[in-house]
């Protein structure tokens, strides 16, 4: 079913427990989905932010399409999560599929 899994992110060095990344996943059929991985650590260093900011009631919320918390950002952890996803069927509601 999966043929190939892309992590994009916008620095060459994730912090593995306290960052996010976006990850899409290709399928064999040639469709693909998108997610975003985040650590709990990272969700409260952007309320943290937030509260600074004043973004979303100054921390007092945060939200994120296709949001998937994940005990780190390492790849074979985000892959393994993934393969449960798809094992769980619930990979198609917790992906978005990319146009």
């Amino acid at each position: 079913m999966i043929t190939n899994v892309k992590f994009y992110h916008d620095k060459d060095v994730v912090n593995v427990m306290d960052d996010n990344i976006d990850v899409e996943v290709l399928l064999d059929n040639g469709e693909r989905y998108t997610a975003t991985f985040f650590t709990l650590k990272n969700i409260a260093s952007i309320l943290e932010r937030y509260k600074n900011s004043g973004e979303c009631l100054s921390g007092l919320y945060f939200w994120a399409s296709n949001l998937i918390i994940i005990d780190n950002l390492h790849k074979e952890t985000i892959r393994e999560a993934i393969d449960d996803l798809v094992k769980n069927g619930e990979f198609f509601s917790s992906f978005s599929r990319v146009e």
